[in-house]
C-alpha cells in the first residue's frame, strides 16, 4: 500500500498543479475588463466618420473652385467654422491660385459667401481688398446677424477670430453694427472651457456688435468688457447715443 500510495502522490501533485494553473488562467481572463459596448460603438462611429471625411476630402480635391464654392456656401449657411469646413481647407490649401476664381464667385453671388470671403482673405489679400467694401461688409454682417453659434467670431473679452477681425476692419460696416446693438438674442459658444467662460458673460448679439464698434475705434481693452449684462446695457446705450 505504501509503495502504491507513493507512486500516486507525484501524479496527484501534477494534477493539482495543472488545475491550479488552469484556475489561475481563468482568473486572469476574468480580471481583464471587457470593453464596454457603448465605447466600442463610439470608436466605430469615430472611425466611420474619419473614413467618410477622407473620402469627402478626396472628392473635393477633384472639384474646381466654382464647384467648391457651393460647399462653402452651404457650410456658411450652417454656421460652420473655417476649421470645421473641408471645402474651406481644400480651397485655402490651393493658395493664391484659388484667388481669381474666388474673387469672381463672390462678386456674382449673394450674401451667403462668408467662408468664401474668408478664404479669399487668406489666400489673396490683394484681391480681397479689391472687392467692394460694401459687399464685404454686407457678407460679414449677414453672417453675424444670422449666426447660431459664435465660435467663428471669437469671445469679446478673450480673442477675435478671423471673421471678427475682418468685420472690425470694415468702416462701411458701422451702420450695420449700430443696428445690431438692439439685437438681444443669445450668442452661445459651443465647446468646453471657453463655452463655460462665455456662459458666465451671457453674451448676446448686441454685445458682439458693441465690442466690435469699440475695437474699430481702438477704445476697447478685453479686460474691461463688463461681465454683467446691466453694465453692458448701459455701455450699449452710450454707444447708441453716439450715432
Amino acid at each position: 500500500m505504501n509503495s502504491e500510495y507513493s507512486s500516486i502522490r507525484p501524479l496527484a501533485r501534477v494534477l493539482v498543479l495543472a488545475v491550479g494553473t488552469l484556475l489561475a488562467g481563468c482568473a486572469t481572463v476574468r480580471s481583464q475588463p471587457k470593453q464596454p459596448a457603448n465605447l466600442r460603438t463610439m470608436e466605430q462611429r469615430v472611425e466611420s466618420s474619419r473614413r467618410i471625411g477622407q473620402q469627402r476630402a478626396e472628392e473635393l480635391k477633384q472639384m474646381s473652385v466654382a464647384e467648391l464654392d457651393a460647399d462653402l456656401e452651404a457650410d456658411s449657411q450652417r454656421g460652420r467654422e473655417p476649421f470645421n469646413s473641408l471645402a474651406y481647407k481644400e480651397v485655402v490649401g490651393r493658395g493664391e491660385n484659388a484667388g481669381p476664381d474666388l474673387f469672381r464667385v463672390i462678386q456674382a453671388a449673394d450674401r451667403s459667401e462668408h467662408l468664401s470671403l474668408l478664404a479669399l482673405r487668406e489666400v489673396d489679400r490683394e484681391r480681397y481688398d479689391a472687392l467692394d467694401a460694401g459687399l464685404r461688409s454686407a457678407i460679414l454682417l449677414d453672417a453675424l446677424s444670422s449666426s447660431l453659434a459664435f465660435n467663428v467670431w471669437g469671445i469679446p473679452h478673450l480673442y477675435w477670430e478671423a471673421s471678427a477681425d475682418s468685420l472690425i476692419a470694415e468702416r462701411a460696416a458701422v451702420p450695420g453694427l449700430v443696428q445690431l446693438l438692439g439685437d438681444k438674442r443669445p450668442a452661445p459658444v459651443w465647446g468646453d472651457e471657453e463655452a463655460t467662460i462665455a456662459r458666465m458673460y451671457n453674451y448676446r448679439v448686441c454685445d458682439y456688435a458693441w465690442a466690435m464698434l469699440q475695437a474699430m475705434r481702438g477704445e476697447i481693452h478685453r479686460a474691461n468688457v463688463p461681465r454683467d449684462v446691466p453694465s453692458r446695457d448701459r455701455l450699449i446705450e452710450e454707444e447708441l447715443a453716439r450715432h
